[in-house]
């Protein structure tokens, strides 16, 4: 008796542009308003929550635009989703260290005010999944005052 298994691969299709763009499937793939509601910890997170989807709208748009099919495109609205929760939860994290240095320098205990804030800080982003490239100051200048041209 012949028992092997048979694997099935799956193949997503590139959606024209305007396929994936039909109103319907656009207003549901950018229905994200409530976004910052459900990132919430406590109210003070809807501003920051806020100041998110503004950052992720134009890239949810770039992928809208890029043709891919729908499922490719939930799959990175929903990562996107899950990175502003997680961003979320990281200031909140970082808000009650802060809150707990204050208390230990009200109580006496000898801390150094924004320690622990600077430490898990950097112990947050020395374990960062993603290679960050390192960019000199100067780089940073140049890139974000570029004008585009040679003579700057």
């Amino acid at each position: 008796m012949d028992t092997r298994s048979v694997s099935r691969r799956t193949r997503t299709t590139r959606l024209s542009p305007s396929a994936a763009s039909s109103p319907s499937f656009a207003e549901d793939y950018l229905d994200i308003d409530h976004w910052p509601q459900r990132w919430r910890i406590e109210p003070g997170d809807l501003l920051p929550g806020q100041r998110l989807l503004d950052i992720f709208k134009p890239f949810l748009y770039s992928l809208l635009d890029q043709g891919l099919s729908r499922k490719t495109l939930r799959l990175h609205r929903d990562h996107v989703c899950a990175l502003g929760g997680e961003i979320i939860r990281q200031l909140m994290l970082i808000g009650a260290i802060a809150g707990a240095e204050m208390a230990m320098l009200d109580v006496g205990i000898k801390v150094t005010p924004g320690s622990g804030v600077a430490a898990a800080s950097e112990y947050w982003r020395s374990h960062d999944p993603i290679p960050r490239k390192r960019v000199s100051q100067e780089e940073q200048f140049y890139e974000s005052h570029s004008t585009g041209s040679i003579q700057g």
